[in-house]
């Protein structure tokens, strides 16, 4: 062989390394960025578990809320019952004022009969008009 063509064999082997070479580079740089790309998925994941994480959080909240409200209700439920059942005693007993009055001390009604009758007839009504 001749000193061309050993030359031409030279340079095609160099050639051949240096496509090797940019092949390497290449699959090296897909690589990294594939690497990359997972890296970004994995953080967006963990991004998006985080978000999830909050919005479990921002719904314990309002169902804490919601306990809360209903508690609430319930006590002012309670409040208003026992309010409505004062105002009955309070009723009763004014009833009960209004049935039972107070005499005055001079003329005790219980010494005569027509008196018995007139208390009789305010503790009774119905049976008054019979």
């Amino acid at each position: 062989m001749c000193k061309v063509a050993k030359k031409k064999k030279k340079k095609k082997k160099k050639k051949k390394k240096k496509k090797k070479k940019k092949k390497k580079k290449k699959k090296k740089k897909k690589k990294e960025k594939e690497k990359e790309k997972e890296k970004e998925k994995e953080k967006e994941k963990e991004k998006e578990k985080e978000k999830e994480k909050e919005k479990e959080k921002e719904k314990e909240k309002e169902k804490e809320k919601e306990k809360e409200k209903e508690k609430e209700e319930k006590e002012k439920q309670e409040e208003e019952e026992e309010e409505e059942e004062d105002e009955e005693k309070e009723k009763k007993l004014k009833i009960e004022l209004i049935i039972l009055p107070s005499f005055p001390k001079k003329n005790n009604p219980l010494k005569t009969q027509n008196s018995v009758k007139l208390r009789e007839d305010q503790l009774h009504p119905q049976t008054a008009e019979m």
